[in-house]
């Protein structure tokens, strides 16, 4: 029960009244792309329920199917009262018995009641009575009345759930094995696959000329189905149906099915196009491009408001770039300021120097842990007398060991005796330290160990 999606039996009850068809369409013209789309995109809109019909059936199954599900899914009340008023015309002793039942609904009691009303069962075709039970029951369902549970309700349960699962047809594919045998060999002998080779090989000329002459009541001629073919499967198929009704097969009523199949094939191909190329599938694919084009067209412009902020993004950082820039100019020019007045120090340092002589511990000094980075070989010389714990880089050492300066108490720099890449590699290298560096341009020994013992 679970299965069963009782929609498409209501859809089913509802257009079986012609008189319907009128106002299914007043309603579905006030929002026939909504209520399209809604059935389209239901798995029910190619179910056996809404489609074993004729063309104009079909069409108001698929137009009734939008309407309801638009119904569940808005609870819109003056289409609800559209559809009511059509339950109410078209099966109003069922509304009326619901109506009048507030608790419960009895499926055995209505039963008697509308076939009493009928003045008996034989003047009732199953499907009325199973299209008046789907109106009880959808009422029942929509109001929210328990429905009493017995043997009426549970064959009804039965019959639709058959119907539902397409499980009551002929099924060729369930025969037994003997009557498999039985088909397969008169088939084998069957020399008839399609129109022409009845022609051809089919000797009773009154039945083809019966045939032929009941196309021509309709204007129309047997030739238009010379462009199907009817496969083995389709063949045997009508073999097996005429062994249901004779003790043998019968060759006439074969070729009046293969008749009757190619009018079914070419009215199932001729409903398959229709729903494919009619006016609402052709509304509803324009409006499917018409949103797909304001989508994209959203998306633009979505982007060019992107694209100018980015330009306006760019136009800043290329302002600060060039400000960058001017200050780049302005530290480089700082810079060579800067050397030069450490120069001019350090010349009126070395004036100052040759006239003063400092006192200096000097067995403190030689226990100190320096590296002394460039200055004269001379100068090195000297120096290694009272820095006996230290070492000493030579000024074209590029590729001297950096893990010293990891142990080094402070670093000696004569910047004006050192190449410009050992410079570079050692300051690096004792910023990430941040190990003193002490940069000294005389060469009066006395004062370097004066600075160094500092």
């Amino acid at each position: 029960m679970s299965k069963i999606n009782m929609t498409v039996f209501f859809c089913d009850s509802i257009t079986t009244e012609h008189s319907n068809y009128k106002r299914i369409d007043d309603i579905y013209k006030t929002n026939k792309y909504e209520y399209y789309r809604l059935a389209r995109q239901s798995k029910e809109y190619d179910s056996v329920i809404i489609k074993d019909s004729h063309f104009l059936k079909e069409e108001y199954n698929k137009k009734l199917l939008g309407i309801v599900l638009y119904i569940q899914q808005t609870n819109d009340n003056l289409i609800i009262m559209k559809v009511l008023d059509m339950i109410k015309d078209s099966y109003s002793y069922t509304f009326n018995y619901f109506s009048k039942h507030k608790y419960s609904i009895d499926f055995d009691d209505f039963l008697k009641k509308i076939v009493k009303k009928h003045k008996g069962i034989e003047n009732l075709t199953d499907d009325e009575i199973n299209a008046n039970f789907v109106i009880l029951h959808m009422l029942s369902i929509w109001n929210e009345k328990n429905i009493e549970t017995n043997g009426c309700f549970d064959s009804y349960i039965n019959a639709i759930n058959s119907r539902y699962l397409n499980d009551y047809r002929v099924n060729y594919n369930k025969i037994s094995c003997d009557e498999l045998i039985i088909v397969e060999d008169y088939y084998n002998n069957f020399k008839i696959k399609n129109r022409a080779s009845i022609l051809k090989y089919y000797n009773n000329k009154a039945v083809t000329n019966m045939i032929a002459l009941s196309f021509d009541t309709e204007n129309i001629t047997t030739t238009m189905f010379d462009y199907i073919e009817l496969t083995k499967k389709e063949i045997e198929e009508l073999i097996y149906i005429t062994m249901l009704f004779d003790n043998e097969t019968n060759e006439n009523n074969i070729i009046m099915l293969v008749y009757f199949r190619y009018m079914l094939k070419s009215f199932k191909e001729m409903k398959e196009h229709y729903f494919e190329n009619n006016k609402e599938t052709m509304f509803v694919d324009i409006n499917i491009i018409q949103e797909q084009l304001n989508i994209a067209n959203n998306i633009i412009t979505t982007k060019d408001k992107e694209i100018e902020e980015l330009k306006k993004e760019l136009s800043i950082k290329d302002r600060e770039i060039k400000k960058l820039k001017n200050e780049l100019k302005d530290n480089k020019i700082n810079k060579s300021e800067l050397i030069s007045l450490r120069n001019n120090f350090f010349d009126i340092e070395l004036e100052e120097a040759k006239t003063i002589q400092y006192e200096i511990d000097y067995d403190s000094l030689s226990r100190k842990k320096i590296m002394v980075l460039g200055g004269h070989d001379t100068l090195q010389s000297k120096l290694k007398e009272y820095l006996l714990n230290s070492v000493f880089i030579s000024v074209d050492n590029i590729n001297f060991d950096t893990n010293l300066i990891h142990s080094i108490d402070k670093i000696i720099v004569f910047p004006n005796y050192l190449n410009h890449a050992i410079y570079y590699k050692l300051m690096n290298e004792s910023r990430k330290l941040n190990k003193e560096v002490l940069h000294i341009s005389n060469t009066n020994i006395n004062l370097i160990l004066k600075k160094i013992s500092e």
